[in-house]
């Protein structure tokens, strides 16, 4: 049983890895971030993790990629925001990260940083 839950903490973590290889080349290069999103989209396909939660977020990564202003942005950065809380009250939401890119969401809405906003809802911040 434990090598089982290792597993699925594995996929969990490198799937985790690949949402936020999406922010942070958002965050580094936004005009590469469809390149990564196809990448992401790929590795998903081609290990079985493209579910509900992955087309939502991929989804949203391209309306990032599209949008031009800033209220474009907002509306992305919150449908997101609304996506993960409507799954976490589901009890649906099981993969590692999601609450973290719903952080990062908070924090680019806010324009405070990610460890300003995690302090906000007592998240414990990446180091």
């Amino acid at each position: 049983m434990t090598s089982v839950h290792r597993i699925n903490a594995r996929k969990d973590i490198q799937i985790a890895v690949r949402l936020w290889q999406l922010i942070i080349v958002y965050e580094l290069k936004p005009y590469d971030l469809d390149k990564h999103i196809q990448a992401a989209y790929k590795y998903f396909v081609r290990n079985g993790h493209y579910f509900d939660a992955e087309k939502q977020i991929l989804k949203g990564f391209r309306d990032l990629y599209k949008a031009r202003i800033r209220d474009e942005k907002e509306s992305v950065w919150q449908g997101i925001i609304d996506f993960v809380d409507e799954k976490s009250k589901e009890g649906k939401i099981l993969q590692r990260g999601l609450n973290y890119l719903q952080i990062w969401c908070k924090s680019k809405i806010s324009r405070k940083s990610i460890f300003e906003v995690a302090k906000e809802y007592k998240v414990a911040p990446i180091n």
